[in-house]
């Protein structure tokens, strides 16, 4: 008997290829000001995949994975568009997406981030599951099945995570 193949990163990503664009598209729906296009993100998460040493052992966990890489990307790409010397205090919104209420504006992402970084320096799993659900548009299903939990305790979790996060915020 051979041993069963376990799949490399390079076939994970094209296997799952167009759910991650999927998810890349609802991630750029998020923030409306962005100039990039979600091939773009796509691609840039795979090279910051690509060339590492990484196994995964199911799909969710490279969801997962290529759901952080896209934040990290969107994070940065915000920065960069907000640093003073290049004229980032301005926010260039289109049009069409002024009647978006649901839209987050980019220093609001920016604060997210410094609050998620809080969250983890005091709960690691709280601060993954954010980055699960928000950054990597996992549900409840899909989180709980990677992590082996029911989908009620996501939830709960959740609302945990929420609520420290939202304190955060207010200070």
């Amino acid at each position: 008997m051979e041993p069963a193949h376990t799949p490399t990163t390079r076939e994970w990503f094209e296997k799952l290829y167009h759910e991650l664009r999927r998810r890349a598209r609802g991630e750029l729906f998020r923030h409306h000001a962005l100039t990039m296009g979600a091939t773009t993100l796509l691609h840039e998460a795979w090279l910051r995949l690509d060339g590492r040493p990484l196994e995964f052992a199911s799909q969710g966990e490279l969801i997962a994975y290529a759901g952080r890489a896209m934040r990290g990307i969107v994070i940065d790409h915000i920065r960069a568009r907000h640093a003073d010397k290049r004229g980032g205090q301005f926010d260039l919104v289109p049009f069409e997406t002024l009647h978006d209420l649901q839209a987050t504006r980019p220093q609001e992402l920016l604060q997210i981030d410094e609050a998620l970084q809080a969250l983890a320096v005091t709960d690691a799993a709280l601060a993954e599951l954010v980055e699960l659900r928000f950054f990597a548009g996992l549900t409840f299903v899909e989180i709980g099945a990677l992590r082996g939990v029911s989908e009620r305790t996501v939830q709960r979790d959740w609302d945990k995570a929420r609520i420290l996060l939202f304190s955060t915020l207010r200070e």
